[in-house]
């Protein structure tokens, strides 16, 4: 099977993955092959770069002696020191949230690092991720607004009707993401009840708080990671196969199957766990693979793939078919009538005068291509016949 998606690895890739992950010669196997293949004294690309310190602890749980270890364990301890900052202040937003009353739960690479790889070094952490309930997110943004921390959010009533989250930073330069919807996907009102009833206890520098169990973990891993990044997305296969693999952890696949289906994300999951099994050896039963290529896929998960796969800067309509697809997603199940009253504040709080803009101009643009190959047709047409 070939993966030509953005958001697989290519092979140099999948090369470094698999020395970072797999146990034994294969692990070994991998390495050299892909030290083979590495100007280590040119540019790397940052997603693979992100991988080293992963690949450092693989290497010397494997007793690699390698003059490149030295260099491997530069990285390693820059991403350690880097992340005992985060946690610092994740605690202290953390400690602030609970002593108002508001629930968090700490996503991606903090709830990784605490559950899975247990260790401060080997997952580097852009920022910081933290979900409140979708009934708390009013007074949270309120709550931090008022201790200087400042978001892009205008119109909080909109903000939390449409999106899934919104970047907040303070004045010394921190930032996080505050986070009211799991999956942007999934922003209806009772999207993430699932979720906060099936969390886990884990705690941030000392401060109690919860974070997805493993099942949620992994499908937030795939539909966070599945999808087109201007910054190659291949940390996702190395999240998700450390779950898959964490020796203490038996996966409830059956959940996962049914999660996929209700916030209908099932073709992504399909795509996902098939190319971890094949380049990767994950560890997923047979069965539970022929049940997850059974599950349903409706034509706006199919449109929605397609369009995900590479960048919107290139597509015919930029992101337009995406919001459609958002508001498609957010009405359905609603009735007509209530859809068709709701798409007026829908478009006027995603389409903004430049938004429009761009929107005429593609549109005339793509006209004018049109025109042009017609044309083109005909004088080749012309010319054939005279």
């Amino acid at each position: 099977m070939e993966w030509r998606e953005g958001f697989f690895a290519t092979r140099d890739q999948e090369l470094l993955l698999q020395a970072a992950l797999l146990e034994g010669s294969d692990a070994i196997e991998a390495w050299e092959k892909w030290k083979s293949i590495t100007d280590f004294e040119g540019h790397m690309d940052r997603g693979s770069f992100r991988l080293l310190p992963l690949l450092y602890k693989n290497l010397q749980h494997h007793g690699v002696r390698d003059p490149l270890m030295n260099r491997l364990k530069g990285v390693y301890r820059l991403v350690w020191y880097e992340n005992q900052k985060l946690f610092y202040d994740m605690s202290e937003i953390l400690r602030y949230l609970h002593n108002a009353g508001i629930k968090t739960m700490v996503l991606k690479g903090t709830a990784l690092t605490l559950l899975y790889y247990k260790n401060y070094g080997v997952r580097p952490m852009a920022d910081i991720d933290i979900l409140v309930p979708t009934s708390q997110a009013s007074s949270a943004i309120d709550l931090l607004r008022k201790a200087g921390w400042m978001s892009t959010t205008k119109s909080i009533e909109k903000d939390l009707r449409y999106r899934h989250s919104t970047e907040f930073k303070n004045q010394s330069g921190k930032e996080f993401d505050l986070h009211w919807h799991l999956l942007f996907e999934s922003c209806r009102e009772d999207s993430d009840r699932d979720f906060w009833e099936g969390s886990v206890p884990t705690a941030v520098c000392g401060v109690s708080t919860s974070a997805l169990n493993p099942v949620d973990t992994l499908l937030h891993i795939i539909i966070h990671g599945v999808r087109w990044n201007p910054e190659p997305s291949i940390r996702w296969i190395a999240d998700a196969m450390t779950v898959i693999n964490y020796s203490d952890l038996e996966i409830d696949w059956r959940r996962l199957i049914e999660q996929a289906k209700t916030h209908r994300v099932g073709l992504r999951l399909k795509r996902a766990l098939n190319y971890l099994k094949d380049k990767f050896q994950a560890r997923i039963p047979s069965s539970v693979m022929a049940e997850v290529n059974d599950i349903p896929v409706s034509p706006v998960e199919r449109f929605e793939y397609r369009y995900i796969m590479n960048s919107q800067e290139n597509a015919l309509l930029g992101g337009f078919p995406l919001y459609l697809i958002e508001y498609l997603r957010l009405t359905n199940g609603t009735g007509l009538l209530p859809s068709v009253v709701e798409f007026p504040k829908f478009f006027q709080y995603r389409f903004n005068a430049r938004n429009l803009r761009q929107l005429l101009f593609l549109i005339l643009s793509a006209g004018i291509r049109r025109t042009n190959k017609k044309l083109l047709s005909k004088m080749i047409t012309d010319g054939t016949k005279s």
